[in-house]
């Protein structure tokens, strides 16, 4: 795409982005597109990676990641997926390994981990499951072998409640 064709589908409001956006890599694959609000991106946005394969998908508002999305391998593949809000990751989130195997699952509150972890080994196997409070590991921790035994337990009474 040249500059002129991208100029006539991009909108420019007293020399701001506004509406609907689409910008694209050197070689003219789409790199992403989504909506502008007064300069910042508001609303539903993809991004590719430069072979034309999905990066990542979902809201903005007012340039700040806000609500689901999802982070992909350069395969298609899902990498991960959960909620953010104003920026900073919030809930439930799912990662998964580049063979789209469940990697791992935590919960964020304001961008630091908060209440029930667990993350897997390749094979399936447990590799640890517990809780966070405000980042920090609290309460009962579990500990995994590749093949399932529980190697180690511990208990972490640091977290301050707030």
């Amino acid at each position: 795409m040249n500059k002129k064709e991208m100029e006539e589908k991009n909108c420019m409001i007293n020399g701001r982005r506004h509406g609907y956006w689409e910008e694209y890599y050197d070689n003219g694959q789409l790199s992403r597109k989504g909506h502008y609000r007064n300069d910042k991106r508001h609303g539903y946005w993809e991004s590719y990676y430069p072979n034309g394969q999905l990066y990542y998908k979902g809201h903005y508002r007012n340039d700040k990641q806000h609500g689901y999305w999802e982070h992909y391998y350069g395969s298609d593949q899902l990498g991960l997926k959960g909620h953010y809000r104003n920026g900073k990751q919030h809930g439930y989130w799912e990662f998964y390994n580049a063979d789209g195997q469940l990697a791992g699952k935590d919960n964020y509150r304001n961008g630091k981990t908060h209440g029930y972890s667990q993350h897997y080994y390749d094979n399936g196997q447990l590799v640890f499951k517990g809780s966070f409070y405000n980042g920090i590991k609290h309460g009962l921790w579990k500990y995994y072998s590749k093949d399932g035994k529980l190697t180690k337990q511990e208990f972490y009474c640091e977290a301050t409640h707030e």
